[in-house]
């Protein structure tokens, strides 16, 4: 797979992530890690490990009267055999039910695994908001 292949499947599986975050489609969401995936996020409760985990967290978030999504301009990937590795720059952006929005400086990064039946999968998800020095 060529590098730009590699980025096309990073940036395509996080725009499936935002959009499913927007639909609030938990179904589709977990449908974009593997059984054993683990997610970190910034603060010290956000940590799920494996399909029952990763589960729960998704729906903690789901229920809130807000949409949290990413946007990024540009990401390091970097591709070995059927695994991809992604890092870089993003904003966190939190919708509010009622119209508001607020907007963090953040950092994603995670791993791809292509799994036989599903395509790319999540294996390692994170984010979280860049120390303040």
């Amino acid at each position: 797979m060529s590098d730009e292949a590699a980025r096309d499947a990073v940036y395509g599986i996080l725009e499936q992530l935002v959009s499913l975050l927007r639909a609030r489609d938990l179904g589709q969401i977990m449908n974009l890690f593997s059984e054993d995936a683990i997610l970190f996020g910034s603060e010290a409760r956000e940590i799920a490990c494996g399909t029952a985990e990763l589960r729960a967290f998704f729906e903690s978030i789901l229920i809130q009267p807000m949409t949290i999504l990413w946007t990024w301009e540009s990401l390091f990937v970097r591709q070995s055999g059927d695994t991809i590795w992604f890092v870089g720059p993003a904003a966190l952006r939190v919708l509010g039910d009622a119209g508001d929005e607020q907007v963090y400086s953040y950092r994603l990064s995670g791993v791809l695994t292509r799994q036989a039946d599903h395509g790319w999968l999540f294996s390692m998800f994170n984010g979280s908001e860049p120390a303040v020095r």
